[in-house]
C-alpha cells in the first residue's frame, strides 16, 4: 500500500486500523503513522505482477500431473478412461516428466489468467476541495436560491 499525504510525500506499508479521524498505517520499518484523513491525497495498492499467477498455476498442473501418474499404477480399468501410460505402469521418468509438462501448462494459463484481470492501482484519491456553489431559481410564481455542494 502506498499513501501520499497533502504534503507530497509517499508512505509505503498496510492499513493497520481505521478510527473515526485517522488511518493508521505499518510502515514497512514497523513504525505505526497516522493519518489524518484530510491529510490523504491518495492510496495506491501494491503493483501486482504474473508471477503469483504462474506460480498457482504451476503447483495446480504439478499436482494433477502427479495424480495422473499415480492413477496410471492402477490395474486396468474395465471401462475406458484418460490414461496417457495406457495399461503399462509408468516409469521413473513419468514420476518427473508428467508434473513438470503439466506444470508448464497450468504456469502458461496463470499467467494468462492473471494477465486478464485488470486491478486499477488507485484506491482512492482526492480530487480537490469542497465547493459550494449558489444560483438564483426565480420563475413565475417563485423565487428561490438553489445549493449545490460537490467534494
Amino acid at each position: 500500500m502506498r499513501i501520499t499525504d497533502d504534503q507530497g510525500r509517499e508512505w509505503r506499508g498496510h492499513i493497520d486500523t481505521f478510527t473515526p479521524d485517522n488511518l493508521t498505517v505499518i510502515t514497512h520499518d514497523r513504525q505505526r503513522k497516522d493519518f489524518p484523513y484530510g491529510t490523504i491525497l491518495r492510496i495506491d495498492r501494491p503493483n501486482d505482477s504474473l508471477a503469483n499467477g504462474a506460480l498457482i498455476g504451476l503447483a495446480s498442473g504439478a499436482v494433477v500431473g502427479l495424480l495422473l501418474v499415480i492413477d496410471a499404477e492402477d490395474d486396468c480399468p474395465s471401462q475406458p478412461s484418460f490414461d496417457p501410460f495406457g495399461c503399462s505402469d509408468p516409469t521413473a521418468g513419468a514420476y518427473v516428466a508428467a508434473p513438470l509438462v503439466f506444470g508448464g501448462l497450468g504456469a502458461a494459463v496463470g499467467v494468462g489468467i492473471d494477465a486478464l484481470i485488470r486491478k486499477d492501482p488507485t484506491l482512492y484519491q482526492r480530487t480537490g476541495a469542497a465547493r459550494v456553489r449558489l444560483a438564483p431559481a426565480v420563475g413565475p410564481g417563485f423565487r428561490a436560491v438553489r445549493v449545490s455542494v460537490r467534494w
